[in-house]
């Protein structure tokens, strides 16, 4: 059996990493990267509150919530008001009241977000570094950092759901690692984002499920109920925090916030949740057919993949957790839903790289040129698709 940092060990597609050049500060040059992304970001994102430049009122109405929250107000009489348990449900919030309590005021949140979203360079580091040399997975992680999609979320107002980007990445991480304990604690995290964060986490657990039916037959069974309860756990999440929690602090009768909200962007599917489900489920090519907007989310979708060189798309596996996280997205008639410019793609963002770095690995599998060649022809790609994407539509090359 080899130990770890043998010479003999190899990536895919590459030579020997001896154990000098596991010794390269690839560690160190990523926590300056993420600390040079939360010194920009959070500089801008400040800059904006400071000169009045944000146009919604996102920060201010969850700034609301936080305040309510750290006097011990969770629910508010008018449906309205502001408070944890009237809208959105961002239970994460309730960990992050500790720190909130030292400062009271809205830039705190932007410096979490800003540190929270490149903390995420982390995980995609860990992720690649577990198929590639440092030098690869530090470039994943550069690309990570300049993904428009996530700087975009970055700079609009402030959004519970952008800590979801980095939790599932963890998550992902220790579901490789086989590290149980810190899996459940992020899954529990990534779900307490908001009531959708439900979706991609279906999606990764009918991942464990396909990797559980492909693998070795002695730990199926074992896989096979993970992927269950990981499934399971986020269906009793999202029906407790949309269906149940609600009833709790509202007059008996009234639309939940749910409800409202799957009126408003799916209304086109059905006129009630179960009528929703129902054409989902028994008439997909009419779905299909009647999707609203196609142009758009084309492009969305061009707009994800291209600053990771269509890489997702030789990873057919990790795609079905892209897909399952697209699908709030391309499903809605709602354009701020199906835009890079949102804060709504955090939910996406990590399985983009996810199946990025998957596709990366089956590509040098291929049979294709020489090791070498190929190795630096693919680090080329990568390199160049980020610095193209943030370049053509991404804000960090055109910020005030």
């Amino acid at each position: 059996m080899k130990k770890p940092g043998s010479p003999k060990e190899r990536p895919p597609g590459g030579r020997a990493i001896s154990p000098a050049r596991r010794n390269l500060p690839a560690p160190a040059l990523l926590v300056c990267m993420i600390l040079a992304y939360v010194a920009v970001f959070y500089g801008v994102s400040h800059l904006k509150y400071r000169s009045f430049s944000f146009g919604d009122m996102d920060l201010a109405t969850i700034h609301q919530t936080f305040w309510s929250a750290s006097r011990g107000v969770f629910a508010a009489p008018g449906q309205g008001e502001a408070a944890l348990f009237n809208g959105h449900s961002w239970i994460i919030i309730l960990p992050l009241l500790p720190v909130y309590a030292l400062f009271r005021n809205p830039p705190i949140l932007l410096f979490l977000q800003a540190l929270f979203l490149g903390s995420g360079a982390w995980p995609v580091y860990l992720i690649a570094r577990r198929r590639f040399p440092p030098a690869w997975s530090l470039l994943f992680a550069f690309s990570y950092l300049v993904f428009p999609a996530m700087n975009y979320a970055n700079l609009f107002e402030f959004h519970p759901i952008t800590f979801a980007t980095p939790l599932l990445l963890f998550s992902f991480f220790f579901f490789e690692e086989k590290r149980w304990v810190p899996f459940w604690i992020f899954i529990l995290l990534s779900l307490s984002c908001r009531e959708d964060a439900a979706f991609p986490v279906v999606g990764l657990g009918l991942f464990m499920a396909l990797t559980a039916l492909t693998g070795g037959r002695d730990r199926r069974p074992k896989n096979l109920l993970r992927a269950a309860a990981v499934v399971l756990l986020a269906v009793a999440w999202f029906l407790a925090v949309t269906r149940f929690l609600p009833r709790l602090f509202q007059e008996p009768g009234a639309a939940t916030s749910a409800d409202l909200f799957a009126g408003s962007f799916y209304g086109w599917l059905g006129k009630s949740l179960p009528e929703m489900g129902e054409n989902l489920a028994c008439h997909p090519l009419a779905v299909i057919k009647n999707l609203p907007y196609k142009d758009a989310k084309a492009a969305y979708l061009f707009n994800l993949l291209l600053p990771v060189g269509f890489l997702p798309l030789l990873s057919p596996s990790a795609l079905l957790l892209l897909f399952v996280a697209l699908l709030e997205s391309l499903l809605s008639s709602r354009f701020t839903h199906f835009s890079i410019r949102y804060q709504y793609s955090s939910l996406v963002t990590p399985f983009v790289f996810i199946a990025a770095i998957r596709g990366a690995e089956n590509l040098l599998a291929w049979r294709w040129g020489r090791g070498e060649k190929k190795r630096w022809v693919l680090a080329g790609w990568i390199g160049l698709a980020a610095i193209v994407g943030t370049a053509w539509f991404g804000p960090l090359l055109h910020l005030p």
